[in-house]
């Protein structure tokens, strides 16, 4: 659910993290899934740093496993 900008931005950074060790991921960042999309306009910037951290949220979790 979510505007299509926040939609957009979630599909392409599982997109971007396939294929990546622990290590790789923990190097994603915001510019990644903004480059990905081709820009995103500066109203809808929000979703890539959102999307950066919901990686870095869960690989905090995952490490606490």
């Amino acid at each position: 659910m979510g505007c299509p900008a926040a939609i957009a931005a979630g599909s392409v950074t599982t997109e971007l993290l396939i294929g990546r060790d622990i290590e790789e991921a923990l190097a994603f960042s915001r510019a990644e899934v903004n480059t990905a999309l081709g820009g995103l306009h500066p109203q809808k910037v929000h979703t890539s740093v959102l999307a950066e951290d919901a990686v870095r949220a869960a690989l905090k979790k995952y490490r606490q496993q």
